[in-house]
């Protein structure tokens, strides 16, 4: 008979463990990304840097035998992504970053393709409703409307995927679904995949002191250059 010790070591031996380091490449392509968004910093912030936030997204390489379709689930606007024989049944929520000021589906709808590729499932990427126009909680109630409405479409297994300020509302909607609040559809989440969330929205973590010096400073004219 096994002991506790012995069945935890077993368990952990058989766990995967799966990271994916920057690759070189990986790191040329940030290198040319930030070089482009540079020439933009410190010139515009908040809702006036939509159109220039838009345009970096937009470069975002397209993903093979992937087609791209204005939709509306659950009453949200978005881009529908389809890849190549996608399965059935089977979506994913794509929730944008932008600082919930910043993004568009259309702008996202490459990087979302990219990932409707590689899982062969189609991803819908919603347009929730930016600030300052619409507060807390639009984006949220916008989130939760288009989830519902996957399921109404007949979606049986739902992934969310969010980066940076989609990432937070990622993780918001993740919580939610293990509620009253969204789980009356009956349809759990089967994944979620987060980048870089954006979680500290009160701006409290250590990392913004210990990183200080990589940060860019506010100049004379009250844009955020970074």
């Amino acid at each position: 008979m096994q002991s506790d010790n012995e069945k935890l070591e077993h368990s952990n031996a058989n766990a995967a463990e799966i990271r994916h380091p920057l690759t070189e490449k990986d790191g040329e392509i940030v290198a040319v990304m930030r070089t482009e968004a540079a020439s933009s910093k410190g010139k515009l912030s908040g809702s006036d840097a939509r159109g220039s936030f838009d345009e970096i997204m937009e470069k975002t390489p397209d993903a093979l035998g992937v087609s791209y379709e204005q939709g509306v689930v659950g009453g949200v606007p978005g881009v529908w992504c389809h890849p190549q024989n996608p399965h059935l049944g089977v979506a994913i929520i794509h929730l944008h970053g932008g600082a919930y000021v910043q993004g568009s589906a259309h702008a996202y709808r490459h990087l979302a393709g990219q990932v409707a590729a590689r899982t062969s499932v189609s991803a819908f990427v919603a347009d929730y409703r930016l600030a300052p126009e619409h507060p807390f909680p639009a984006a949220l109630d916008d989130a939760k409307a288009a989830y519902r409405g996957l399921i109404e479409q007949g979606a049986q297994k739902i992934a969310i995927v969010g980066d940076s300020a989609g990432g937070g509302l990622a993780l918001v909607l993740l919580s939610l679904t293990q509620s009253d609040a969204l789980a009356g559809g009956g349809v759990a989440p089967s994944a979620a995949v987060v980048m870089s969330p954006w979680t500290d929205l009160a701006l409290t973590g250590l990392s913004l002191q210990d990183h200080a010096d990589r940060r860019s400073t506010v100049d004379e004219g009250g844009a955020v250059n970074g």
